[in-house]
């Protein structure tokens, strides 16, 4: 990666974190990952009688004010704004390999 774009991601990175000690960010870690990479945001986000997920964690329902379903989450209007500002550069260059 060249260095400018290094510092343009990193001021990104730097910008979300300040926007996070203000307020807390609709932000839960897997949801945004699989939502920002275009996977199964909703598999992450919503239990199911076998599975506890994100959406019945206490620090989520805190920052929401309950328990929201995914649409629910996905409709609230910086969800994707900071879905995106955290994941995309990060997938981008991240390399998997399988062995």
């Amino acid at each position: 990666m060249e260095p400018e774009l290094a510092l343009t991601h990193l001021r990104s990175l730097a910008e979300l974190y300040d926007d996070g000690m203000r307020q807390p960010l609709p932000l839960a870690c897997r949801t945004s990952a699989a939502y920002a990479e275009g996977g199964a945001a909703a598999k992450e986000w919503e239990s199911d009688f076998r599975f506890t997920r994100e959406d019945q964690e206490l620090e989520h329902q805190l920052v929401f004010g309950g328990v929201l379903t995914f649409e629910e989450l996905v409709a609230r209007a910086d969800f994707d704004l900071c879905a995106h500002r955290l994941w995309d550069a990060l997938l981008a260059w991240e390399q998997v390999e399988f062995r």
